[in-house]
């Protein structure tokens, strides 16, 4: 079992998807090294505590995973523009919102998703939070929309705006 769980670790750990797990009490147990390269945040500075919200915003407020390990869900609207349930299970959300990374000083359009781990009781023992960048997509997805709804020529709004 030890071995297994070992194993596990060491997979969270070095996937290419940022990554980190919390406990059922919100501490961060895993911030594996894709987390650490896109936040700055070495996984030293926050093993262990409920510091993680530091690498992604300046003022402390909840991640998606502290949504899901608080029972928070209620206030999604108010945390994320862009949200929803991953599956008709209810197990999992998905998120997207804009974040002024402190450590790095740049804006990222980040996508998240969580999904929290129940026991063989059904009680809740950890959630994992992945993070993407998307702030490439984001931004191409802005222009697109910008050049739908302006002359090309002249740069003035046309009749789809």
């Amino acid at each position: 079992m030890v071995q297994q769980q070992k194993f596990a670790v060491s997979l969270m750990e070095h996937l290419v998807t940022a990554t980190f797990v919390l406990d059922r009490d919100g501490y961060v147990v895993i911030w594996n090294k894709s987390c650490e390269r896109l936040t700055g945040v070495r996984a030293e500075e926050v093993l262990g505590t409920r510091d993680h919200w530091k690498a992604f915003y300046a003022k402390q407020r909840l991640c998606l995973a502290d949504v899901l390990v608080q029972e928070r869900t209620a206030e999604l609207d108010q945390l994320y523009a862009v949200h929803a349930q991953l599956s008709i299970y209810g197990e999992g959300y998905k998120a997207e919102n804009w974040c002024v990374m402190p450590r790095i000083g740049s804006r990222l359009y980040l996508t998240v998703d969580a999904g929290p781990i129940y026991d063989a009781h059904g009680s809740l023992i950890a959630v994992v939070q992945t993070i993407r960048d998307n702030t490439d997509y984001k931004n191409a997805q802005s222009k697109l929309e910008k050049m739908a709804i302006t002359d090309e020529l002249t740069g003035l709004y046309n009749r789809r705006y």
